[in-house]
């Protein structure tokens, strides 16, 4: 029988359907058995879902730009401290 660690560390890999075999049925049996590695493999699913129908929009230079200078004059005040 899997431990739930192992069950943890491979959910994104359950999730996209990676898992063949008798690992898989090891997996499906585990998921079975155990409410919390059952729900945290839904949550992984449901995560990657929301973040696949997110869409990224292109920057403008010039916001761009300033974000840049914002974060080099950061790190110039937070290094002469």
């Amino acid at each position: 029988m899997l431990k739930c660690n192992e069950v943890s560390e491979q959910a994104s890999e359950i999730v996209d359907g990676n898992v063949k075999g008798m690992h898989k049925l090891k997996v499906q049996m585990h998921l079975m058995m155990c409410t919390h590695c059952r729900s945290f493999v839904k949550k992984i699913k449901m995560t990657k879902g929301v973040i696949s129908k997110l869409t990224l929009e292109p920057v403008p230079d010039d916001k761009l730009d300033k974000i840049m200078q914002g974060i080099e004059d950061d790190q110039k005040n937070n290094s002469s401290k």
